[in-house]
This record gives C-alpha cells, structure tokens and sequence, in this order.
C-alpha cells in the first residue's frame, strides 16, 4: 500500500473524528445548558412532568406528597429516569448525544459530502470521547455533582 492510499483513507476518519470531538462538546454544552439554576434549567423538570403525564400518569399522584417546588422535581426528575423519551430528549446526556450525532452528521454529510460509513468513527468517537469528559472527576457530570443536583 502506497503512501498516498493510506493518506486518502484516513484523512477523511481523521477530519470525521474531530468533528465527532466537536459533537460530543455540543452535547456536553447543552447538558450544561439543561442543569437547575441555567438557561434552560426548567427544561429536564418540565420534560419529566410531560414525559409520566403521557406514560405513567399514577407516579405523577404519588408526587403530590413533595414538599416545595424542588422537592418535587427532584422527585419527578428521578421518577421518570428510566422512561425512554426523557433520555434521549434531554434527560440522558449519552443517550441524547447519539441522536444529535445522527442529525448533525446527516447535515455535515450533506454540506461536505462525507460516505455514511463514516457515521460511524463519527458516533463512536463522539459518544466516546463524551463519556471520558462526563467521568473526570472534576466534571460537575460526575456522580457525586449528579447527586447533590437531584
């Protein structure tokens, strides 16, 4: 294999995994967009509510026990942690992760012409990468942050 054969193949994996490092940081800054006390902070509760209310309206009664408003997202945030659409609209910064992957490569494959192969390295990387940046332990997505959040 000549020199040029292996630069024109893993250029293109090279350029498409940096690109997923730039997903996964988009992911990880609308994670952070989505915590109590951020722009969007209302976001993950009103997400929960929605979410039990359509899938599992009895779990929205037992809350009616909560003590104050935090008491009860906190409450109804944990509650709904296991429902698929909460994760991944939101609720799950990996889960999410993969779904934005999936848009914004369609989009950059578009605009660049990239071969859909390439959607993987891409989401491999991106999810990856994200997951290594979520369990650093000065990472306010560690466990213990995660906790003293919810």
């Amino acid at each position: 294999m000549k020199i040029q054969d292996f630069l024109n193949v893993i250029t293109p994996i090279l350029f498409v995994m940096f690109l997923g490092g730039l997903n996964s940081l988009l992911s990880y800054f609308l994670d952070y967009c989505f915590w109590e006390g951020s722009i969007f902070g209302k976001y993950i509760p009103w997400l929960a509510e929605k979410n039990l209310k359509t899938f599992k309206p009895e779990i929205l009664k037992a809350l009616e026990s909560a003590k104050g408003t935090k008491d009860y997202n906190n409450k109804l945030v944990q509650s709904a942690q296991n429902e698929f659409f909460f994760k991944i609209l939101g609720g799950c910064v990996i889960c999410s992760n993969i779904w934005l992957g999936g848009i914004t490569f369609t989009i950059l494959a578009l605009v660049f012409g990239l071969s859909w192969w390439l959607a993987f390295p891409y989401l491999l990387f991106s999810s990856f990468l994200l997951r290594k940046i979520s369990s650093w332990p000065f990472t306010p997505l560690s466990e213990a942050h995660f906790n003293r959040l919810f």
